[in-house]
C-alpha cells in the first residue's frame, strides 16, 4: 500500500498525506482512490497529488468555461421562474436582460 500527498492548491486536504487503495482510469485520466484522514474513501485524480506534479499555485483559478457558465444561467433561470432565455434549434437566446446580460451562443 502507497501513501501520496495532496498538492492540489486550495483543497481541504492540500499537504496532507493520504493510503492509495488501488488506482484506475476514468475518462481517460488516472484517478486514485485514497483513505481520507477521517477514514473516509474518496476517488482523486492523480495530478492532485505528489505522485505527478501539479501546476503551480497562483492564486487564481478558472473554475468552468463559458459553456459551464450558461448552464449556471439555466439553471438560474429555472429555479428563479424568470422567462429570461430560451433555447432554439440548439442555441441560446436571450430574450430580455437577466443574470447573464450578453451571452448569446
Amino acid at each position: 500500500m502507497s501513501v501520496v500527498t495532496i498538492t492540489r492548491c486550495k483543497d481541504p486536504l492540500d499537504g496532507q498525506q493520504v493510503r492509495v487503495l488501488g488506482r484506475l482510469r476514468r475518462h481517460g485520466e488516472a484517478e486514485l482512490l485514497v483513505v481520507l484522514p477521517d477514514g473516509s474513501k474518496r476517488m482523486i485524480p492523480l495530478s492532485w497529488t505528489d505522485a505527478q506534479p501539479a501546476g503551480e499555485c497562483d492564486g487564481a483559478a478558472t473554475l468552468g468555461g463559458l459553456g459551464d457558465l450558461l448552464a449556471a444561467c439555466v439553471l438560474v433561470a429555472a429555479l428563479s421562474d424568470i422567462p429570461w432565455l430560451c433555447l432554439s434549434s440548439g442555441s441560446l437566446l436571450i430574450l430580455r436582460v437577466g443574470p447573464c446580460f450578453g451571452f448569446v451562443v
